[in-house]
């Protein structure tokens, strides 16, 4: 018990410090590299960025009890930087500049559970390393998936569209395109900037183009069933990716849900007052980026605290993904590892 309650206590801690942390580990790690750093083009705001990724994964790990969460980021960390020819030693280094900063401010009892992730990353380090595999093996439509990816990256916007009307005159429904074409490509994009194979433009290219023919092709498709029961999706704090939660209100509205999509980037106090004002039934809140877990964890409290009418919360999205147990440490009702799950799941709440 006093182990899970100096975990918690040091995650809590690491939160609320996160900007000052991250800070100092920058400035040790960015003046002592900078210039193998800008041989590879990467300003100090980059590696500030990295060390909140740092931290956040970190926080996670400790909320959670699972080392695997930081050393598995660890790894992702270290294949990208390899691919952009940094030195690997700068991936050892940054880790020790962390562990020391993070010294300096934790309790001694705090930091050895902070001390074994850092062993047990550092132990992953030694393993031979992969790149991960392609998101596209195993769909249905591998060959129109791969096609309106690379029509995509090659700017053949209206070709890529043709591929997936094609499909849909064939029969289809945006759905089964949304699972078996639109989510792997949006994984698959994620996979090769890591791998140094495509750039952020290409990314966001990728994503807007692919929101885009969902919301013109979605609206069309025929729900053979209306379920009174209206459901609120949102990301909160700063949390831009909103992919996940925007391929769930599809996924909702063809189940026959009503849904009210507010995005990503949402603040708490703003989905509160939504709340307070609208008859919601359930709330559902993705998270992709771990940083923005103590904002999750916000609402979901002031819902539990403010509301007259509690709506049951559901969680989903990459950083509850990596802890399966974190939606029970933070008290939602319920967790998707796929939003795919996620009518059946409200169904059985919502008519318990």
């Amino acid at each position: 018990m006093n182990e899970t309650i100096h975990r918690h206590t040091a995650a809590v801690k690491l939160s609320h410090k996160k900007d000052e942390l991250a800070l100092a580990i920058t400035q040790l790690n960015y003046n002592k590299f900078k210039t193998e750093y800008e041989a590879v083009g990467f300003t100090f705001n980059d590696i500030l960025n990295y060390s909140y990724h740092d931290l956040s994964k970190l926080y996670t790990a400790l909320l959670s009890g699972r080392s695997d969460i930081f050393s598995n980021y660890i790894i992702w960390f270290r294949i990208m930087l390899e691919k952009r020819n940094v030195p690997l030693i700068l991936v050892y280094e940054s880790l020790d500049y962390t562990e020391k900063v993070l010294s300096d401010y934790f309790e001694p009892e705090q930091m050895l559970h902070i001390k074994v992730l850092f062993d047990d990353a550092r132990a992953k380090m030694e393993e031979k390393v992969i790149d991960p595999p392609s998101f596209l093996e195993g769909s249905e439509y591998i060959v129109e998936a791969t096609k309106y990816f690379h029509l995509i990256l090659n700017g053949s916007l209206d070709e890529a569209e043709q591929t997936i009307l094609d499909i849909l005159q064939k029969g289809d429904t945006i759905t089964n395109i949304l699972k078996e074409i639109f989510i792997p490509v949006q994984r698959e994009s994620g996979r090769l900037w890591q791998l140094n194979k495509i750039t952020v433009a290409d990314e966001h290219l990728i994503t807007e183009t692919t929101r885009r023919l969902l919301f013109k092709y979605s609206l069309h498709e025929q729900v053979t069933e209306k379920i009174p029961k209206k459901i609120l999706l949102a990301g909160v704090g700063g949390e831009l990716h909103d992919m996940g939660i925007l391929f769930l209100d599809t996924i909702l509205r063809h189940n026959g849900f009503q849904t009210v999509y507010l995005g990503g980037n949402i603040p708490v106090r703003q989905v509160i007052a939504y709340l307070q004002k609208n008859q919601i039934d359930a709330v559902a809140i993705s998270c992709t980026i771990s940083v923005y877990l103590r904002m999750v964890q916000s609402l979901i409290q002031e819902i539990k605290n403010k509301l007259g009418h509690t709506p049951k919360i559901i969680v989903g999205g990459q950083a509850f993904i990596m802890s399966p147990n974190l939606w029970q440490i933070m008290q939602a009702d319920g967790f998707v590892s796929d939003a795919f799950q996620a009518p059946n799941l409200l169904r059985n709440m919502l008519y318990e």
